[in-house]
């Protein structure tokens, strides 16, 4: 949310712009210019369709407001509000990782971490290690339980057999 609200874009909803949903940046090109190369778009736009003015007019007027914020300095108006760019981690696994557990916002919006783990190990344990049912079950968990309102992937890899243990 700081990146983008540093791009002089906003949050509603948990939405860039009240409109665009963070999982959707891979495919929503419009996002991806800053706030300066939009408006540009716009006056374009505005120049083709223009017929009474009107347009011209609501142009303006968003050209005034932009113009503000940019005099402030404080906000790059060419920075994009979304960037399809993965945060990486990496780790080094040891003999005592169990599983690992992959999953999107969907889930973490209504878990936390911890939570999610233990979680996912404790069904690992009640099913015998079938990755793909707790999956499920987290899932479930998620949507129609906590309420995500947001898509919900999850992969599970199990390292070792530690439900015999």
């Amino acid at each position: 949310a700081a990146r983008v609200r540093a791009a002089g874009g906003f949050i509603l909803h948990k939405r860039v712009m009240g409109e665009l949903a963070i999982t959707r940046a891979f495919g929503d090109k419009s996002f991806k210019m800053g706030i300066k190369a939009m408006l540009e778009e716009d006056e374009h736009d505005v120049g083709r369709n223009d017929s009474n003015g009107s347009d011209q007019q609501h142009y303006q007027s968003s050209m005034d407001s932009s113009d503000m914020i940019d005099k402030t300095n404080t906000r790059d108006l060419t920075a994009p509000l979304v960037s399809a760019e993965p945060e990486i981690a990496s780790t080094i696994l040891s003999h005592s990782d169990e599983f690992l557990l992959l999953a999107c916002d969907g889930l973490f919006d209504v878990f936390r971490s911890a939570d999610a783990i233990a979680m996912a190990r404790q069904e690992l344990i009640n099913h015998r290690g079938e990755p793909a049912e707790v999956a499920r079950i987290l899932s479930d968990q998620a949507i129609r339980v906590r309420r995500s309102r947001d898509n919900v992937s999850i992969l599970i890899i199990v390292f070792r057999p530690f439900w015999n243990e």
